[in-house]
């Protein structure tokens, strides 16, 4: 059956060939004899003698292009608990490291003669890189000129790492070196020492996402730090090296917030502060009673987020002032008639700005959060800065960069450390939920002092005349019997008496450093304090000329008993292991991907980076599946990235496919299991696939009555993949799914019958862009449009299955499904074109009813004659949708643009480097736009995947030069970030070297699916 290539795409392959008898030779002869000439540059200047790329030889630097977090692979990862690594080998003032988000920083240091190596700055050779996969890196470095370090790190499972280091004296002499494998900046609990290490507790709350959906979450977690040999001796320490380290926050998620306060911090030019830019303060208190702060260092309840770094919004729980009872009791209420004004302070001490903010309060309290967006001035009253905290045998000592002559007034932040025998029994038994690792938080800061200067002296001494002292009389502190952690903050006093702007804050408590210890190795303390921010082993090893020796750390971070007993086992197996065996696997994997020359090095390491996030995001079957599925990111891992699958994320499947076939087809039988049935469910359910499924959550978010969907692509995603492996049996297992799923669509998302479709259930999150867009923000919510980008999706669904049926032998079910794409993408060619700015955008709904609840009499964009709406693009004003968005380019991906229309969209708008043509890709709206924000989240940024929809699209309607420059254009900024991060991000800059908000995140890896298909076609 011949169909219009352009209504029933058949996913072509897209090596030249099979382009210019597709019909497209006429733009690709044009550019075809720079081609060749280019792959002949490329064969005469391949990286290796054979012209491929050797990924078991990297010499990767810190400035190459390279993702460095490392997970446990898919046979041996589990969901509960689940721990990754990041090697950070490229921070000159860092620790050479491997850090986790949930289980602190890993690392080592080398002390010979007093000549220490900590930083990465301290090293005679930084790290160099040869071999990296998901869960494996190899590396070469020196400490000391003339001694070579190999190193290699595993993750066995996700619950057990092991660290090799491997010594060798290229020295003329026998040289002594103290090796120290550290655990750092985390709550230790409790650690117990012994022969070969440590053994402790730490606990790690659930955010607000995990607990509201009930996911299975290892909040206490018993860790084991070992080495073979066996160290010298251990300690705890406070941090690394020096620094202040953060005390533990105690997250209530059960507990209700009490009027939390958030909002944004901008600038009088309207720019927003990053968390990314400077460090920023912000707190309240009660107008009338300036004693007590709550800060951004207080707990808000039922979330663990840092607001601030994480989302970029102060957060202040104000109900949290309600807690001294000197302010507001039931029996007296409010003490005078001011008390209900909250006072909120923010400041950027960097850049000298403050905002200053009042709020009266209801009684009783509003349970709900209030926003409020703060504009920061320059003023004459300017915070503290760089305060920072050292701790002698008389006390703490505070100094800030300051007014010298200024007020600053002094709060603190106490928690108990040494607990009582019956606090100790209760925070074993969970009974006081205000025990956090035998530490008692205090939600809010309490004034202390008032001085004028830059500096601060806190006394710890005991005030026991030495009288009393030798009759037993003790009152005060005892720092023989007492430990209190500190948090500190400096507040400038302002022109009105009240606190103004302030500083960060800085912690300290009187424990060694690991810098301490290490200078004076005679003095290596046992743990004094039941807390502490570090532990840490100390072996000594003595090499003859041209020696070598192995040491091997081991680090487990374990959820029960069982495992952790376990994981002893698998520790005295792995001792006798080589590690890079076990690499093998991904070695060979690897090298069955599409063999495609890719011009540079940077794109060659973006490639296998790509991969191996891929794969590390696959877990094997647990709870409710019966097959492999993937979650958004391993390391870091949050609760929303960590519940299961959705189909638009899905889309990195086209990548993983070349990698492990087997496994990405796995992942789309997930869905198909997931599907409602009509036995259980009514006809509007029925064949409705969960908007997330994962092994412990099946998420639907009913919404007025209407289950949310993802994103329709799932027919499209599993025709691709069987034309990538041939896969009969899984296409017929796979198409009654997927026709279910479609007539799915077609039953529920065209309320008004007009052959066009929208957005429903929870319509901004269904829309998959699911905040910040220009017209979810400024114009109208997505479920009252008829929604271009689903309109192209569900097109492209209809034609995708008819392929599939096709394929199957099943001629009628082809022509029907056939015929409803065909239909859909003519009306989206003619209502949603617009003739005048050459766009698509979306349309008004029929009779949609606005706030007032009232039908706007609105016929649609066809008349009962078929006729077209002239105001099919206004909402509120005439042309109010006519705003550039990048799903405007979809319909050139779903082959629903005639050809005239695609030459205005490629050369009037894409390629327009005013609106979409940026340096690093096309962004999610256009550069023209009065709402562009190139890290704006969907009103600016680049979306890796659907750059990669745009890509297709060129490529399906001959573009090839156009859809190769912009996969250059993506893959060099990506790249950019990647060399500078060794990670990468959700979404990226369009415009500079940056990539945004959440990171690991599986879908940045179909960038190699996009290389591979404008560099040598993939089938």
């Amino acid at each position: 059956m011949k169909r219009d290539r352009r209504l029933i795409p058949s996913i072509p392959n897209v090596q030249t060939v099979r382009l210019m008898l597709a019909g497209h030779g006429r733009k690709l002869l044009a550019g075809f004899l720079p081609l060749l000439l280019l792959v002949c540059v490329l064969l005469t200047n391949a990286t290796l003698a054979d012209g491929r790329f050797n990924p078991t030889a990297l010499n990767a630097g810190a400035d190459d292009p390279l993702f460095t977090t490392y997970a446990a692979d898919l046979p041996r990862a589990r969901f509960v608990p689940d721990q990754g690594y990041h090697f950070r080998y490229y921070r000159d003032e860092l620790p050479v490291a491997f850090t986790s988000a949930q289980d602190g920083e890993w690392g080592v240091v080398f002390d010979r003669n007093g000549d220490r190596v900590l930083n990465l700055a301290d090293w005679a050779e930084a790290p160099v890189v040869q071999e990296s996969w998901p869960d494996y890196v190899r590396y070469t470095a020196k400490p000391y000129a003339d001694l070579a370090l190999d190193g290699r790190f595993f993750v066995y499972n996700s619950s057990l790492a092991v660290w090799e280091l491997t010594l060798t004296n290229e020295s003329a002499s026998e040289q002594t070196i103290t090796v120290a494998p550290y655990l750092g900046n985390e709550l230790l609990l409790l650690p117990e020492s012994d022969a070969s290490g440590w053994s402790f507790r730490h606990e790690h709350p659930a955010d607000g996402w995990t607990v509201a959906k009930k996911i299975p979450h290892a909040f206490e977690r018993r860790n084991r730090f070992t080495m073979l040999p066996v160290p010298d001796t251990s300690a705890v320490f406070s941090s690394v090296d020096g620094a202040s380290s953060e005390l533990p926050e105690w997250v209530k998620p059960d507990e209700a917030q009490v009027l939390p306060v958030y909002g944004r911090l901008q600038r009088e030019d309207g720019s927003r502060i990053e968390p990314s830019e400077s460090r920023v303060q912000a707190y309240a208190f009660l107008t009338h009673d300036p004693r007590f702060l709550v800060s951004l260092a207080s707990p808000v309840h039922a979330s663990s987020w840092d607001w601030w770094k994480q989302r970029g919004y102060f957060a202040l729980e104000t109900g949290g002032l309600e807690w001294s009872s000197r302010v507001y009791s039931a029996e007296t209420g409010w003490r005078d008639l001011d008390s209900n004004t909250v006072r909120i302070v923010a400041s950027v001490p960097s850049e000298k700005l403050s905002a200053r903010w009042e709020m009266t309060r209801a009684v009783p309290l509003n349970p709900d959060a209030e926003r409020h967006d703060l504009t920061l001035t320059r003023g004459k009253i300017t915070a503290a800065r760089n305060l920072r905290a050292t701790i002698d045998s008389f006390g703490v000592h505070l100094e800030w960069d300051g007014d010298p002559k200024q007020i600053y007034r002094i709060y603190m932040n106490p928690l108990k450390c040494r607990l009582k025998a019956q606090e100790k029994s209760m925070r074993d038994n969970y009974r006081d939920e205000f025990l956090l690792a035998g530490a008692r938080d205090i939600p809010y800061f309490r004034y202390h002092n008032q001085v004028q200067g830059t500096s601060y002296n806190y006394d710890l001494s005991p005030r026991v005349p030495v009288e009393e002292r030798e009759a037993g009389v003790s009152y005060g502190f005892n720092p023989d019997e007492d430990i209190f952690l500190r948090r500190f903050m400096v507040v400038s006093t302002s022109e009105d008496k009240y606190p103004g702007p302030a500083s960060e804050t800085v912690s300290c408590w009187p424990m060694p450093t690991l810098t301490d210890m290490l200078a004076d190795s005679a003095e290596f303390r046992e743990p004094d304090a039941l807390m502490s921010n570090g532990a840490a082993m100390f072996k000594s090893v003595t090499l003859a000329p041209g020696e070598s020796k192995r040491i091997r750390v081991f680090r487990q971070t374990a959820a029960d008993l069982f495992e952790f007993e376990r994981n002893q086992w698998l520790i005295d197996d792995l001792a006798h292991r080589e590690l890079g065996d076990f690499a093998n696997a991904h070695r060979e994997r690897f090298a069955s991907v599409p063999e495609v020359t890719l011009p540079s090095r940077q794109q060659q390491l973006l490639q296998l980076s790509s991969y191996n996030l891929l794969r590390q995001s696959m877990l094997p079957p647990e709870g409710r599946l019966t097959h492999n599925y993937y979650v958004f990111s391993r390391e870091p891992m949050w609760g929303w990235g960590h519940g299961g699958q959705v189909f638009h994320e899905s889309l990195a499947m086209l990548a993983y496919g070349h990698l492990d076939p087997r496994s990405a087809l796995a992942s789309m039988k997930v869905f198909a299991e997931a599907q409602h049935a009509p036995e259980t469910d009514s006809m509007t359910e029925w064949a409705y696939i969960p908007y997330r499924v994962g092994p412990y959550l099946e998420e639907t978010i009913e919404t007025n009555g209407d289950m949310t969907q993802s994103g329709p692509f799932y027919s499209w995603i599993t025709h691709e993949l069987y034309q990538m492996t041939g896969d009969r049996d899984f296409l017929a297992k796979m198409a009654p799914s997927c026709e279910r799923f479609v007539r799915y669509w077609k039953r529920n998302r065209d309320t008004d019958s007009d052959g066009l479709y929208e957005w429903g259930g929870q319509a901004v999150l269904e829309s998959l862009r699911d905040a910040s867009v220009v017209i979810w923000d400024d114009v109208a919510p997505p479920d009252s449009l008829e929604a271009l980008g689903l309109n192209c999706m569900l097109a492209n669904e209809f034609n995708s299955l008819a392929a599939m049926q096709d394929s199957l032998g099943n001629g009628d079910a082809a022509t029907w499904l056939g015929k409803r794409g065909a239909e859909l993408a003519y009306s989206v060619q003619r209502a949603m074109w617009d003739e005048e700015t050459g766009f698509f955008y979306h349309n008004v709904k029929r009779g949609w009813a606005g706030e007032d609840g009232n039908p706007n009499g609105y016929t649609g964009p066809f008349d009962n004659a078929g006729n077209l709406n002239p105001d099919r693009f206004s909402f509120n004003e005439p042309g109010d949708l006519k705003r550039k968005e990048i799903i405007g380019f979809l319909p050139l991906w779903a082959g629903i643009a005639t050809e005239e229309q695609a030459e205005r969209l490629v050369r009037e708008h894409l390629t327009n480097p005013d609106e979409f043509w940026r340096e690093y890709g096309v962004p999610s709206l256009s550069a023209d736009d009065p709402y562009y924000k190139p890290q704006g989240y969907w009103n600016g940024p680049v979306w890796v995947q659907w750059n990669y929809l745009i890509v297709r699209g060129l490529l399906r309607y001959g573009y090839v030069d156009e859809a190769r420059e912009l996969a250059e254009r993506v893959s060099a900024g990506m790249s950019e970030v990647l060399a500078e991060t060794h990670t990468m991000w959700e979404f990226y800059s369009p415009d500079e070297a940056w990539g945004g908000w959440h990171q690991t995140y599986i879908w940045a890896g179909i960038v190699t699916r996009m290389m591979e298909d404008v560099y040598g076609g993939t089938e």
